[in-house]
């Protein structure tokens, strides 16, 4: 068994042996002033080794000679705030010894007397592995982003051949409606899902971008809805709207407003059993806008509270053992909400007793900003009119999607002409002029944003309406296609 009280030459050679780098420093005071410098003592094998200098030379000089430039000044000031504060602190330098630049950290103790002792370790390798898990990290996104995209092209091609068999469902028998009534269900939510992912890979990125404007929040919330309502009846579940009658007016991008009330709505769907209800409610408190969302569905335990947005992880299985998710939606919900000065929370009396989530935002003071500045959701579309026969171009690089497109166009009265790139789409409007243009954005050789471009110095079709096809489909994206238009 050790002895309480270890012998003093026992701690000598932990020192004197140890892997970081041990130093003494002793004050040197220029009376009646404060202390001026500091004056190398003593140090360890590991200090001379990381300070690159024969240690019999090292003694007795001072820290600027012994830790030259900015480190040295670095140094100083530090050693100077403990001695003040009499409180040990650290800090992390880069030193250059014989031309190998090293990382440090370097930690200072008070000994009394304006001694102090300094501790050096060296943390080159962390930083590079660091760097290297960042850069490891900075693919992945890199990966996922891609990975989206290109899945998003397979299933626009899935889902184009559902319309088509959709077109044809007089001819379908009862097996057959629900058989393509799942396959649209599943598709469209793995498009949701790969939406979620590019969104988490931007943040991660920090490229995800807001345009905040004057808006009404219950006019967004009640766009959420709206969107969101084919899947609450599917799910035999109760949407239930409660909005004030006068305008609840916050300053945000009502893009991801709406992506955010989505969220919670699409998370309270798949907590409800069939039959339950959940209530979508609008209202405002002193200087905040509040969405409150509240469900009747599996609830929350205490410790699933505690981490609910703080990123993607798998949640465990809801009603009739249906897997909830990755939380991703949540863990967006929460940074489109807060990137905009507001916050989201969550609480539940427990599980299956139901859960609410409250979205908040600050209200907006619209002195000066009059009816014209306020940002509106979509207009409802008129009553259908069937449209006269178009002459549409396709331009496009996957063949199965355009082929899909074009049967689709063809059984609605729509004349449709394919190129498979820039060059073919240029050569094909030398001969004809089309009513619309759809344009591929990730075509290969040249982009579809300067396709556009080209197209529109042409002055048979500055005024053709031209719609972007891409996987590519957050608002920046958006932006870039109508500012090439």
């Amino acid at each position: 068994m050790l002895s309480a009280v270890q012998p003093a030459s026992d701690f000598q050679a932990l020192i004197e042996n140890a892997p970081d780098g041990f130093l003494l420093l002793d004050p040197v005071r220029e009376a009646p002033a404060p202390i001026a410098c500091f004056r190398v003592r003593w140090l360890n094998d590991a200090a001379v080794r990381i300070l690159g200098g024969p240690g019999a030379g090292i003694p007795g000089r001072r820290v600027h000679e012994v830790f030259p430039g900015q480190s040295g000044r670095q140094v100083l000031a530090l050693c100077r705030r403990v001695v003040e504060s009499g409180r040990p602190e650290a800090d992390e330098s880069d030193l250059d010894p014989g031309g190998s630049c090293r990382s440090l950290r370097i930690a200072v103790t008070p000994l009394g007397n304006g001694a102090v002792g300094l501790m050096l370790t060296d943390v080159t390798r962390n930083h590079a592995a660091q760097e290297h898990l960042l850069a490891a990290d900075r693919r992945k996104d890199d990966f996922l982003a891609l990975l989206s995209h290109e899945l998003r092209n397979p299933l626009a091609g899935i889902m184009y051949s559902l319309e088509v068999l959709a077109s044809h469902d007089e001819r379908q028998s009862d097996e057959e409606a629900l058989a393509m009534t799942i396959a649209t269900r599943q598709v469209t939510q793995l498009q949701r899902l790969l939406d979620d992912l590019l969104d988490v890979s931007r943040i991660q990125r920090g490229a995800i971008s807001f345009r905040p404007g004057v808006m009404d929040l219950a006019d967004a919330a009640d766009q959420a809805a709206q969107m969101l309502r084919p899947r609450f009846e599917r799910a035999e579940v109760q949407l239930v709207t409660k909005f004030p009658d006068d305008a609840v007016i916050v300053h945000a991008d009502r893009t991801r407003v709406v992506q955010a009330v989505g969220n919670l709505l699409d998370n309270a769907c798949k907590a409800s059993p069939r039959g339950a209800r959940v209530e979508l409610r609008v209202g405002a408190e002193r200087e905040h806008a509040t969405v409150t969302v509240r469900d009747e569905g599996c609830g929350l335990a205490e410790d699933e509270l505690a981490g609910l947005f703080d990123g993607p992880a798998p949640r465990p299985p809801k009603r009739g053992g249906e897997q909830a998710g990755l939380g991703l939606g949540l863990f967006l919900t929460r940074y489109l909400t807060e990137a905009q000065g507001g916050s989201v929370t969550a609480a539940s009396a427990g599980p299956q007793r139901g859960a609410t989530f409250v979205l908040t935002l600050p209200l907006c003071d619209r002195a000066g900003g009059g009816a014209a500045s306020l940002e509106t959701g979509p207009a409802t579309p008129p009553a259908e009119q069937p449209p006269g026969s178009l002459s549409i171009l396709v331009v496009d690089d996957d063949a199965d999607g355009v082929e899909c497109l074009r049967v689709l166009l063809e059984a609605h009265g729509h004349e449709v002409e394919y190129a498979a790139s820039a060059e073919a789409a240029l050569t094909a409007v030398q001969g004809r002029t089309p009513d619309v243009v759809l344009v591929d954005i990730g075509l290969p050789g040249i982009g579809g944003h300067e396709l556009v471009r080209r197209l529109k110095k042409l002055p048979a079709l500055a005024d053709v309406p031209m719609i972007a096809l891409s996987g590519f489909g957050q608002p920046s994206d958006l932006q870039c296609s109508l500012d090439a238009d």
